[in-house]
């Protein structure tokens, strides 16, 4: 059952930042978008940035960590897959 849950939420969370932003990234007035482009990305590359920021968040923020060191301030799951935050 929670496997099922889990696999429910990553589809919708992922629709959501496909579309350019999650419930909290859309209260803060951030969006998430392709970093060449400047546009929504598919839908594929969102599950794929919400998978490995969860599996960020599992390896102790691992992926958050390379934020710090780049000077784009870009997390793993944003770079591996050509994303970005920005403020319209």
């Amino acid at each position: 059952m929670f496997s099922a849950l889990l696999a429910l939420w990553l589809l919708l969370y992922s629709r959501t930042i496909a579309q350019g932003a999650s419930v909290g990234k859309r209260s803060t007035e951030v969006m998430v978008i392709d970093a060449k482009t400047g546009e929504t990305f598919p839908y594929r590359r969102a599950v794929l940035r919400t998978l490995l920021s969860a599996v960020s968040f599992l390896f102790f923020f691992l992926g958050m960590l390379i934020a710090v060191t780049n000077q784009e301030r870009r997390a793993a799951h944003y770079l591996i897959t050509g994303t970005r935050v920005i403020s319209p």
